[in-house]
């Protein structure tokens, strides 16, 4: 079963902490911090977000590409569960990140947003003891990780990291089928929630098809 992680990247508090509470009540158990949103609302987000479930895996976006100890703290002691930074970041940056998050007690997700081959950054990641390695496509990019290239490059992350991975970047209730089955431990969506009609519902049904999917 794979877990499904809701990135919520509004810049209006209010509308966030809705979105936030309508996709709790609808199943919903890991909760991000998007980085833009951090950016409008201050890390003091992430602690309202905390606040909404202490049960709830609250992730915090940070985009961090320098000052990993530092920027892990900050979120740590603000509420999260997990950080993400950036893979374009030095390995100096991510080791210190990981170290930061064993004092803390916290996770880290690597973002791999950005990078020209996903696939060999994860394999230099997974050995650098981060908790989680995130193929990622930004909001910006104009690929669709459904283009056979890209897909290929999924499966041989699947198949050859070690370290757990995620997906992220346009998966909605539509395309999440093809997805779901490939062995993600973690899967985001963000906007095929928060732009959905009804986010409450949408968060549910992807919810039930993370419960149907096979993770790791």
């Amino acid at each position: 079963m794979a877990v499904l992680q809701y990135a919520i990247d509004v810049i209006e508090q209010d509308r966030a902490l809705w979105l936030a509470r309508e996709a709790m009540a609808n199943g919903v158990r890991w909760v991000e911090a998007g980085h833009v949103l951090i950016k409008a609302a201050s890390i003091g987000i992430v602690s309202k977000f905390k606040a909404l479930a202490a049960d709830c895996v609250i992730v915090a976006d940070m985009k961090t590409m320098d000052m990993g100890a530092e920027e892990v703290k900050l979120a740590a002691k603000a509420g999260a569960d997990v950080v993400m930074v950036c893979g374009a970041a030095s390995d100096g940056t991510v080791e210190a990140a990981v170290a930061a998050a064993r004092k803390y007690g916290v996770r880290i997700t690597v973002s791999l947003m950005g990078i020209r081959d996903q696939y060999c950054r994860a394999k230099q990641l997974d050995q650098l003891g981060v908790d989680y390695i995130l193929a990622h496509r930004g909001i910006d990019d104009k690929f669709e990780w459904f283009d056979a290239d890209h897909t290929a490059v999924l499966r041989r992350m699947v198949a050859d990291i070690k370290t757990p991975l995620a997906i992220g970047g346009g998966i909605n209730e539509s395309n999440y089928p093809l997805v779901k089955d490939m062995g993600f431990a973690i899967i985001i969506s963000g906007r095929g929630i928060t732009e959905a009609k009804d986010p409450g519902r949408a968060a549910r049904r992807l919810v039930n098809l993370a419960a149907n999917s096979t993770g790791v």
